[in-house]
């Protein structure tokens, strides 16, 4: 695998945003609700400009970026710094996000950084898994202050399905009662949440655990062109990944709750 770093700067412009505006437009890994435009990457160099920041290259081809920048901005969090780390979804599952962060943990020990910091949302599980993995420690939960994705909830505004739960509803609501344990923190997964349990469906069914042959909506959505604006998972196909805009009003799409995986 023939890894790289440059040091982040205007040439990478385009592809960091590309892959930025990604998670922003179809995941909970970044916070802001809508796109950002490209001249929104001037600002990030502004923000980064005393710390190290890399565009990660993969046989000379961009597929994520990284870096460290300010936590709070105030002198007595000095020793503090946030870490930022997008990849492209074909180049997870290579090692390459481990790498990512250990060139970044390098780095603040030569700066003096005493702490890094990951601002995750609690419904982003695969990188609060990556986080714990490589030795990070929760530090603290603020319930319900982000607010994404607003537009599956409220686009219900077709007479004849007035009173009628769409799919993140249903998730909501959803409570499942195990002896003296009430699970009801369920949540509609976004397309790449689901196409990790499609992943690994074989192995949830030998532990007895079958996942009924079916599409299934996902939370992330599409560009609102389309009659049903939002991304399915085909839970028909035995190992093919089938995940599209369904744009068919005839047809019956399932919802799959999910909790963490």
């Amino acid at each position: 695998m023939n890894l790289s770093f440059e040091k982040l700067s205007l040439e990478h412009k385009y592809p960091v945003m590309e892959i930025y505006n990604y998670y922003i437009e179809h995941t909970f890994a970044a916070f802001p609700g809508t796109k950002l435009p490209s001249n929104f990457y001037e600002k990030i160099l502004e923000d980064i400009k005393d710390y190290p920041a890399y565009a990660v290259k993969l046989d000379d081809k961009i597929v994520g970026f990284c870096y460290l920048c300010s936590y709070k901005n105030y002198k007595t969090l000095r020793e503090t710094a946030e870490v930022i780390c997008y990849l492209s979804y074909d180049a997870k599952g290579k090692g390459i996000g481990y790498n990512c962060l250990k060139k970044l943990e390098d780095d603040a020990r030569e700066m003096g950084l005493k702490n890094l910091i990951a601002l995750l949302s609690t419904k982003n599980k695969i990188s609060t898994k990556f986080y714990y993995k490589y030795g990070f420690k929760s530090c603290g939960i603020i319930q319900n202050i982000v607010k994404k994705f607003n537009a599956l909830q409220s686009a219900n505004n077709w007479p004849e399905w007035q009173g009628v739960k769409i799919a993140a509803q249903l998730c909501l609501d959803n409570s499942v009662t195990e002896g003296n344990a009430v699970y009801a923190d369920w949540f509609l997964p976004s397309r790449e949440e689901l196409i990790e349990v499609f992943k690994v469906k074989s192995l949830l069914a030998e532990k007895g655990v079958n996942i009924p042959a079916n599409n299934y909506w996902t939370s992330s959505e599409g560009d609102g062109e389309a009659g049903w604006s939002a991304y399915y998972v085909n839970f028909y196909e035995d190992t093919n990944i089938v995940s599209e805009i369904c744009s068919k009003s005839g047809w019956k799409i399932g919802v799959l709750p999910i909790r963490a995986y």
